[in-house]
């Protein structure tokens, strides 16, 4: 029983991180838009990298 729960929480704060993290990068590339030439190619590069964290979430399934 205790090795069920284990795996569940593990699971849980996997799943939590991932999107944690895509979100992250989502509202940081938001931020850089209103940037510089620089900034602006920054967060082309960030929603790019979401984007493909979002396709590899479906891929998988």
């Amino acid at each position: 029983m205790m090795i069920i729960l284990g795996i569940t929480v593990v699971a849980l704060i996997a799943i939590a991180s991932f999107f944690g993290v895509q979100n992250h990068l989502s509202s940081q590339a938001e931020k850089l838009q209103h940037g510089d030439e620089i900034d602006r190619e920054t967060a082309k590069a960030l929603r790019d990298i979401s984007s493909k964290m979002d396709q590899g979430k479906y891929l998988y399934r």
